[in-house]
């Protein structure tokens, strides 16, 4: 009961302030996927704004963790930007919601999309190639160099090729906007939520049946 006041408070807390960076992914706990957003706000505090938990990381899901944000005063007056994993869904229910929006997608999922495809003896050097494209701070180089891999990606795996052209740009936001090295470190990966996520984990390691 008390557990469950606390949630209750803390899911009706108003979002009170402007938060230029959002995360959103997905957790699984229990057999149930858990949405969780987590946004930075200009002063570079993190804050978990909503939770949702669904069968799966859906566009109703997120639409119902949108509608919570909006309900409760979320900022859209200004622009945001989202850093996400591959999830199609996310990026429709953004794309429909915010008319202010960037999106980043996460170099460490793609990047590992992308060795998944690779035969196993030429995974090295994939990966060799994956992180002089994304260590390029240049956009028209750093586009240029990830074209360049996915031809040569095509000759080895016709997939590996495709994965590398999926999201491309998405991948090279954050040069794009020109975002500076100490925030770039921070935006180029969902792995701020993702350290959250492994605080769900470590908090329920001894649950062994959730009702």
């Amino acid at each position: 009961k008390a557990s469950a006041e606390m949630l209750k408070e803390f899911n009706e807390r108003p979002i009170d302030r402007y938060f230029p960076i959002i995360y959103v992914d997905g957790y699984e706990m229990g057999g149930d996927m858990m949405l969780v957003s987590l946004g930075i706000d200009e002063n570079g505090h993190k804050t978990v704004l909503s939770l949702r938990q669904g069968g799966t990381e859906n566009e109703e899901v997120v639409k119902s963790m949108f509608d919570d944000m909006d309900e409760r005063g979320v900022n859209k007056d200004q622009p945001i930007l989202f850093v996400i994993d591959g999830s199609k869904a996310i990026r429709s229910a953004i794309k429909k919601r915010f008319e202010k929006y960037f999106i980043q997608r996460c170099r460490e999922h793609k990047k590992r999309n992308i060795i998944d495809h690779a035969p196993e003896k030429m995974k090295d050097e994939v990966e060799r190639r994956i992180n002089e494209a994304y260590a390029e701070q240049n956009y028209e180089k750093a586009h240029a160099q990830l074209n360049s891999f996915a031809k040569w990606a095509d000759r080895i795996n016709p997939d590996m090729g495709n994965s590398i052209r999926e999201g491309l740009e998405e991948t090279l936001t954050i040069i794009r906007l020109e975002a500076s090295p100490f925030l770039y470190k921070t935006v180029y990966s969902t792995n701020p939520i993702e350290s959250l996520n492994s605080s769900f984990s470590n908090f329920t390691r001894r649950v062994k049946k959730f009702h």
